[in-house]
């Protein structure tokens, strides 16, 4: 759709994210060029509505069961031939958009769902340790707390988020 290697939604996003993007991004993401797919994937996880969450569900999942018991396809190895590099990166990209969109609440239960469908050890090891995360930061919270209190933090100052792309801090309020 958009060509081989173009980060275009991204780049456009970061200027003036629109709905008219976000629709784009939704239809790349299944474009048979892993690439497009991947930077559309990218695209809703920083600039996406929750409209788009569940169009990132149904990508994902559809990407974990075309690579499930394919894990040694995936796997990067240096000095050699990764002919699914792209796809590898774009399993990742879907995990890291619903861990982290900034347009709906994530929660242990999705998290728990990404590890489910997560398919390599890149992607299994970025969403354990983000469970790990989940767990430290909120222990004894339920979900209506964080949710409040992660609408209240939309405007601190940023840092990075779980998987190291920086964006508005989630610490716990003291």
């Amino acid at each position: 759709m958009l060509g081989s290697g173009l980060a275009l939604l991204t780049e456009i996003g970061t200027l003036q994210p629109d709905p008219v993007l976000e629709h784009l991004a939704i239809r790349s993401l299944s474009d048979p060029d892993p690439e497009v797919a991947q930077n559309a994937a990218a695209y809703l996880g920083s600039y996406g509505s929750a409209g788009a969450e569940q169009a990132l569900w149904d990508r994902y999942e559809a990407w974990s069961r075309e690579w499930s018991g394919r894990e040694k396809e995936l796997r990067f190895v240096y000095a050699g031939e990764n002919p699914n590099v792209w796809q590898e990166g774009l399993g990742e990209n879907l995990a890291r958009a619903l861990a982290s969109g900034l347009g709906w609440l994530s929660d242990e239960n999705k998290s728990r769902r990404i590890e489910a469908l997560a398919v390599g050890s890149n992607i299994t090891q970025n969403v354990e340790n983000a469970l790990k995360a989940w767990v430290v930061m909120w222990p004894s919270t339920n979900c209506i707390q964080r949710r409040h209190w992660r609408r209240s933090l939309v405007n601190f100052p940023t840092g990075p988020d779980l998987f190291g792309r920086h964006r508005n801090s989630l610490q716990r309020p003291s």
